[in-house]
């Protein structure tokens, strides 16, 4: 007779997440329990774990192992935090802060001109500018 071979026993755990997919599509079914409940609970990975019964430090090693989920959750928890603020659910300043933390959103930039000269120069005077640029460069 042949020799037996053991197989290793799996030790630990089963993985609470399987798959990226499957990180994602239970993170959207808990979205969808907070639309459900009215926005009672305002939207965060504590939040998601205690949804999926896990640790959150699961949630995070996910999110460290797979960074693309990150950027890909940033967009379900954005739209919560929008729609419980403009529903009156959530205060707009923390969701806005939330915003800009978790979904990257940022004020709007506007740029000015820092020229105190608002004249706009003659044909001469821009071509003396220019050749004194050009001047500068050279030399």
């Amino acid at each position: 007779m042949g020799d037996v071979v053991a197989m290793p026993k799996k030790r630990g755990r089963p993985r609470r997440f399987s798959t990226p997919e499957d990180f994602k599509e239970k993170y959207l079914k808990y979205v969808e329990t907070i639309y459900d409940e009215e926005f009672v609970e305002v939207i965060s990975y504590t939040g998601f774990a205690k949804f999926c019964g896990c640790a959150v430090q699961t949630v995070y090693n996910m999110l460290i192992e797979y960074p693309e989920l990150k950027e890909w959750a940033a967009e379900p928890t954005a739209d919560t935090l929008v729609v419980g603020a403009i529903k009156g659910k959530y205060k707009s300043t923390p969701a806005i802060f939330a915003l800009k933390n978790r979904c990257g959103w940022a004020d709007k930039v506007e740029s000015t001109n820092v020229s105190s000269d608002k004249r706009v120069a003659s044909k001469e005077e821009a071509e003396e500018k220019i050749k004194q640029l050009l001047e500068r460069k050279r030399g």
